[in-house]
């Protein structure tokens, strides 16, 4: 009886052990325009993480939205990669993350000139993320002890709580981007009323002579 008792408690402390790890996550939202014109240059979403772990790795697969490309990423984190070789989909993986240290990405899309939108599309984009944890970091902030195995894959079906977002975007003629005035459009206004006044001080020179 007493080596049951001993046992259970023994497998009691290895699962309270262990589940923590097996719970690692990382929280990633994802945050865009509601509405965006058929013809903008570019179009900008944000990548917003924060993890309860300190984590070796965390990998972001953002599923880019019906007619629109990877351009450019700018990251708080100071050391991550950009991977878009799948095509439609960017994976950003983030390195030597930190506990409770809140990441913020701007990815910013251009459209994609084989597929251009038509007003009143609508495009789904979302989210998912996986982590491989980190047990100590060196003075410098890299992980000395690095997990192997990627934990804490959320997606929508198996986890609605965890780390995923979708974000509509529809295309609106509605929304148009602000032209930038070109030089004849700024100049010429300038030129007209120099000239005007010009005119007045030679006209006022000349009743004075």
């Amino acid at each position: 009886m007493k080596k049951g008792v001993g046992l259970g408690i023994i497998v009691l402390l290895v699962v309270l052990i262990v589940s923590p790890v097996a719970a690692w996550h990382a929280i990633v939202t994802k945050s865009g325009p509601d509405e965006v014109c058929t013809n903008c240059d570019s179009v900008s979403y944000t990548l917003d993480a924060i993890s309860e772990w300190d984590l070796f790795k965390l990998e972001i697969t953002d599923t880019l939205p019906n007619h629109l490309i990877y351009d450019s990423i700018t990251s708080t984190c100071s050391d991550y990669t950009v991977d878009t070789s799948q095509t439609g989909k960017v994976i950003i993986t983030l390195y030597n993350v930190t506990k409770n240290t809140p990441i913020k990405n701007i990815l910013l899309l251009k459209p994609d000139i084989s597929n251009l939108p038509v007003a009143g599309d609508h495009v789904v984009n979302s989210v998912a993320s996986r982590v491989k944890g980190c047990g100590a970091f060196n003075a410098n902030g890299q992980c000395i002890n690095r997990f192997s195995n990627w934990e804490g894959y959320r997606s929508l079906a198996n986890n609605p709580e965890g780390s995923i977002l979708s974000v509509t975007t529809t295309f609106s003629d509605n929304v148009c981007p602000i032209p930038s005035p070109e030089f004849p459009t700024v100049a010429l206004p300038a030129a007209l009323i120099i000239g005007m006044l010009g005119a007045v001080l030679f006209l006022q020179r000349s009743k004075e002579n």
